[in-house]
């Protein structure tokens, strides 16, 4: 093998202790790790080419990284690789009522403040009045703008919003242009069950690999809930009594 196993325990090691203090490095460090057990699996097909010796090996690895960057983070290829109607789960726990975590992850126009990123929300109405869909305008964290409509398909306040949505425009490559998304609110004693379904039309290969082996809805999930509840602490609770 490539790498013994004593190399990899001690890699695996590092890496687990790098992506909790740098958890930005995450991706990376999944390539790293991914591209290693992939050049050791396939050694027995390439060990007797006449061209590869211990000085090339390396060179083995850094073909393997290159292919695996590129089908993991570029967008280069997402317009040829994609999947239909690509569907992740997930399911967390947090201590606020349903009340105050629909109107901060699906939201109504009427009580538009209480989204999580309503600092970044410059638009969120019923278009023309039509209570069954949504439009909204917001800032990413780089600047740019994206306008999203959401059409309902079903909804029971505060526990439940099942809606497809369609991209309009966009100012930055946006991988997924239309989908369904569907999230519901379990009450219980000791808080609220957060259940999110989100399917996708058309996703990119890389995209669908990033959910599945980075499991990337249910940490976006997992920190969007953090940052909700580190609000409602900060603010002494939710006081406000929605309707």
């Amino acid at each position: 093998m490539i790498f013994g196993l004593s190399a990899l325990i001690l890699f695996g090691g590092m890496a687990i202790a790098v992506i909790v203090l740098l958890p930005w490095f995450r991706a990376m460090i999944e390539i790293v790790l991914t591209g290693f057990l992939l050049a050791d699996l396939s050694e027995p097909v390439w060990q007797d080419w006449a061209w590869i010796h211990d000085g090339n090996r390396s060179l083995v690895m850094c073909v393997v990284l290159l292919i695996l960057s590129q089908l993991y983070c570029s967008p280069l290829l997402d317009r040829m690789l994609k999947l239909r109607h690509c569907t992740s789960k997930t399911r967390a726990r947090t201590s606020l009522g349903a009340a105050t975590v629909f109107h901060a992850l699906a939201g109504t126009p009427a009580q538009a403040k209480h989204l999580l990123d309503a600092d970044r929300t410059e638009l969120f109405e019923h278009p023309d009045g039509d209570e069954s869909r949504i439009r909204l305008i917001e800032r990413l964290p780089g600047g740019a703008r994206v306008e999203e409509l959401y059409v309902i398909l079903e909804e029971k306040w505060p526990l439940l919003r099942d809606f497809e949505w369609y991209l309009v425009r966009s100012e930055v490559h946006v991988p997924v242009s239309a989908g369904r998304n569907r999230l519901e609110l379990v009450e219980t004693p000791r808080g609220t069950v957060v259940l999110q379904s989100s399917t996708a039309l058309l996703m990119p290969l890389r995209v669908a690999l990033l959910q599945w082996i980075d499991d990337a809805q249910g940490r976006d999930l997992d920190q969007k809930l953090a940052r909700l509840e580190k609000r409602e602490w900060a603010e002494g609770g939710s006081s406000v009594v929605f309707a």
